[in-house]
């Protein structure tokens, strides 16, 4: 029987701290989820193992086998489970704790892989937020060692053979990986076929006829190529660990010369073999399932996440996993080998997963939540919601391509009927349109026309020192428009954009508007102008603020606040008011003026109603518009 290994218990600390590193500063440590890897293989080893040992005595069952897996497996996962889906009713939205049900229902029944593979990526930034992204492992474990038992004892038949054929199988699933790995990232990551080679590698260590024949001093320089494999990969860049599937051959390559090296090598010995990362060895289990609950639930919880915060979840997961291994895992090895124990867990672990399904098929609605924020907090998508992009015409006169002729535009997004009222920025220009719209529809008095591209304020002459996500030539962006204008000549002018983004001072920015109200002249000289001030803007966005603020306080965000709002645009726009208020056919209007008051800005369109008034941090939803311009409707139709 093979014996106890502590180098093999230290390999398992070394893994487990590179994933939780990984998950942890996944900015730091691309390369930390190779630690998974290295499970992978450690994993393989050992189960193997242990079936060699049964098949060469002939004392294999697979009745024993799953007893051993469930009863190993079980008591830890519910647990898990069962302080997510309590922790999710206290502090989750529906649609959130419905997200939640769904995973626990996947991870019951060891399905985790395929609902990941289903939904997104790995390294989506989304994956922070998913409490239980890490059990896809764990599943493709259980998947794989539901057909390997049977596997081995099927090839143990002709033992000749036995080495041959499990070697052709890793190869056959490592080519598989380096092949899909290519096309499509995801289905190599998370179905089990293409990540069976590395259990398989493990396997073929434990072949009864692999004899390790050489001395001390090279196993010692196996164990140092091999540990040095592993660090490498941990210390890869993001681009490479994402877009080469070769790199992962680094960490099995690594954790299989280690093993092979045997526990008396130097480095097995004296590091793997350490008793603190021997120690992390033995919690590596619980731990993994409990840092990644603590860190997404930090995540989904906290606006900005600072080191300090990070280390702190994992400092609360080590205690987790330590009291996990000593007051759970350890007094139920008696009963390692109980069938009555493992169908009582597994009769467990079912009725979780059915209860967390009806959580999910109910939308969340146990979830401890007001009903008028449940509401409102059900949209997955505001901008979706609102039909955002089709109600600012996106493609036509909102990001309309580039290849577009001023006269083109001119037909196609600036109307006949005067007095024309037209709108030349960014997004947040395009955002007013509804609101225009709604104007024309009451007072049937005037056309609209609507030059708008993302990331282009209508400041002539202007160089963008901020990142431009298109990397649009401003320049021929405001060029075009500024001929639309001379063509158009409309009776007003109306200047919109993320005020205070694309400059730095307020006398630097109002120097560029005096450029740009110049050339406006120049093109159309009869044409008044309304300078649109900057909007409110809600860290990350509204939407969030409401989550947090409840999380926080478990109090509905007030109609009026300053909570994770940024503070500085108010006093631009009292620079802006005092420098072109007064000037002939120049009017400037803040839109602080409507949405905000002596207790902060406005998170609702009424105290009573849930509707939001901007679709993300600052864009105006369509009902937004329409409140804005009908409230400056004296404004707007000054032509």
């Amino acid at each position: 029987m093979m014996g106890y290994r502590r180098d093999i218990d230290g390999l398992r600390g070394l893994a487990i701290t590179l994933v939780v590193l990984f998950h942890a500063f996944p900015e730091s440590f691309a390369g930390g989820f190779f630690g998974v890897d290295v499970f992978f293989v450690i994993s393989g080893y050992l189960i193997s193992s242990l079936l060699f040992k049964d098949l060469h005595e002939n004392s294999f069952s697979f009745k024993t086998f799953l007893t051993r897996r469930a009863n190993r497996l079980f008591p830890t996962l519910i647990l898990i489970l069962l302080t997510i889906l309590g922790v999710a009713y206290w502090e989750f939205f529906p649609a959130e704790y419905a997200s939640i049900g769904k995973n626990v229902a996947a991870s019951s029944i060891f399905s985790s892989n395929f609902l990941q593979y289903s939904e997104s990526g790995y390294f989506d930034t989304s994956s922070k937020l998913k409490p239980l992204l890490h059990l896809w492992s764990l599943a493709v474990e259980e998947q794989f060692y539901l057909i390997w038992p049977f596997t081995l004892a099927l090839l143990w038949k002709k033992k000749k053979t036995l080495g041959l054929g499990l070697a052709l199988m890793c190869l056959l699933s490592l080519a598989g990986w380096l092949i899909v790995s290519q096309s499509n990232p995801s289905m190599a990551f998370y179905l089990p076929v293409f990540r069976f080679w590395e259990l398989i590698a493990g396997g073929l260590l434990a072949l009864p006829s692999f004899k390790q024949t050489l001395n001390k001093n090279q196993n010692s320089t196996l164990s140092a190529i091999g540990i040095s494999l592993i660090v490498i990969s941990a210390t890869l860049p993001a681009a490479g660990v994402i877009l080469s599937p070769w790199f992962s051959l680094l960490p099995v390559i690594g954790a299989l010369l280690i093993i092979s090296a045997g526990e008396k090598s130097w480095l097995n010995n004296h590091f793997l073999g350490n008793k603190s990362i021997v120690g992390l060895g033995l919690i590596s289990y619980p731990l993994y399932l409990w840092h990644c609950p603590v860190l997404s639930y930090l995540f989904i919880t906290r606006e900005e996440i600072s080191s300090q915060d990070r280390f702190l979840a994992i400092a609360i997961s080590l205690i987790l996993a330590l009291f996990t291994y000593l007051f759970l895992e350890r007094p139920l090895k008696p009963v390692r080998r109980s069938p009555r124990f493992a169908l009582a867990m597994s009769a467990c672990l079912l009725f979780i997963g059915f209860s967390a399904l009806s959580i999910h098929v109910s939308e969340g609605e146990g979830a401890r939540v007001p009903s008028a924020l449940a509401k409102i907090l059900s949209i997955p998508d505001l901008r979706k919601h609102f039909q955002f992009e089709h109600r600012v015409r996106d493609g036509i006169c909102y990001n309309y391509d580039m290849e577009t002729t001023p006269a083109d535009l001119l037909s196609a997004c600036v109307e006949k009927q005067r007095p024309l009222a037209m709108l030349w920025g960014d997004s947040y220009a395009a955002a007013l349109y509804p609101g225009l719209l709604r104007l024309q529809k009451e007072k049937q008095s005037f056309g609209i026309g609507q030059i708008t591209m993302h990331s282009s304020p209508p400041l002539v002459g202007l160089q963008i020192e901020n990142d431009n996500p298109a990397n649009l030539d401003l320049a021929l962006v405001n060029a075009k428009a500024l001929k639309v204008v001379k063509l158009a000549q409309p009776e007003l002018l109306i200047l919109s954009w993320l005020v205070g983004y694309y400059t730095k001072t307020p006398e630097e920015l109002i120097v560029e508007i005096e450029k740009t109200l110049g050339e406006v002249k120049k093109a159309s000289p009869r044409t008044k102008v309304l300078l649109v001030g900057a909007f409110p803007y809600w860290h990350d966005s509204l939407f969030r603020q409401y989550i947090l603020f409840w999380r926080k306080n478990k109090e509905v965000l007030p109609h009026f606040t300053s909570y994770g709002l940024q503070e500085k645009d108010a006093g631009l726009n009292a620079s802006l008011e005092l420098a072109f208020n007064h000037r002939e056919n120049v009017r400037f209007i803040s839109p602080y003026q409507f949405f905000c008051s002596k207790n902060g800005c406005m998170t609702r369109l009424s105290s009573e109603d849930f509707e939001m008034p901007v679709v993300d941090y600052g864009h105006l939803s369509p009902n937004g518009s329409e409140a804005l311009v009908r409230y400056f409707q004296r404004e707007f139709l000054d032509f």
